[in-house]
């Protein structure tokens, strides 16, 4: 898990700190971590995520789940080909009161 808020992560809370959180940090950040997939809430990241990075689904619950919305975005970091069949399989596992929309 790499934490790209800076709660957790010394040198995201000083890139946005210095103002220098942007796509090509988080696109480094997540290469030194190898990160493949990530799971954000796109409206804190406007202008921070990388344009390589593909909007594979999202998933919205019918409650809140923090002050910005019901709805994280998915992305594939890397090119994923079995990323559908995996979401597939994680969307029959969620409870009623969640829905996970897969892109095309």
């Amino acid at each position: 898990v790499l934490d790209l808020w800076g709660l957790g992560s010394e040198p995201v809370r000083v890139a946005r700190a210095n103002g220098t959180f942007d796509a090509d940090f988080v696109d480094q950040l997540a290469q030194q971590h190898d990160v493949q997939f990530a799971m954000i809430y796109a409206q804190y990241f406007e202008g921070a995520i990388p344009a390589h990075w593909h909007k594979v689904a999202t998933l919205t619950r019918t409650t809140m789940i923090s002050e910005v919305g019901q709805t994280v975005s998915f992305y594939t970091t890397v090119p994923t080909p079995d990323i559908k069949d995996k979401l597939t399989r994680f969307q029959a596992s969620l409870p009623n009161r969640v829905t996970l929309e897969i892109l095309d």
